[in-house]
């Protein structure tokens, strides 16, 4: 027993508790932004209320889009917009992109798929990170709201 009665084992438990508990608060905002953020680049790049959307992460597939400005579907052939971190993978099973806007869920597939790749969503020191691709934007006619100007390059 410490002081109060209480030994440093329950402390320790409580204190580990507290500290996942605020974790998973956070990593539960940081998947509502990171949805929100998708939605809206959807929306934005199609001109579609609820475009259907290609999403390649498993932990998103059964989630109700809806609410979030997008329709989530399960294969690529059938999407306005796909996002993806396998743009090798993506180009192979639908290798026809002249109807749908490619998002590369990486800095790094961007560089490398950038002809394809109407822009880039990722994640870097804990801040989200867009990234329009200028000559894509121009070929597909998109007339972006001015607050996307600073994403265009």
């Amino acid at each position: 027993m410490d002081w109060y009665g209480v030994s440093v084992l329950k402390k320790l438990s409580l204190v580990f508790v507290i500290l996942f508990t605020s974790l998973l608060i956070a990593n539960e905002e940081a998947r509502e932004l990171r949805i929100r953020i998708l939605g809206a680049l959807a929306h934005t790049v199609t001109g579609k209320s609820l475009p259907y959307v290609y999403l390649d992460e498993p932990n998103i597939k059964n989630l109700d889009t809806k609410k979030y400005g997008f329709i989530l579907i399960q294969q690529c052939k059938k999407a306005d917009v796909i996002f993806t971190h396998k743009a090798d993978t993506i180009l192979k099973e639908c290798p026809t992109l002249d109807d749908k806007m490619l998002f590369t869920l990486s800095y790094r597939d961007y560089i490398t798929h950038e002809e394809q790749a109407i822009g880039a969503f990722f994640w870097q020191k804990g801040r989200p990170n867009i990234i329009l691709n200028k000559r894509l934007i121009q070929h597909y006619h998109i007339q972006l709201p001015q607050e996307y100007d600073k994403y265009v390059e």
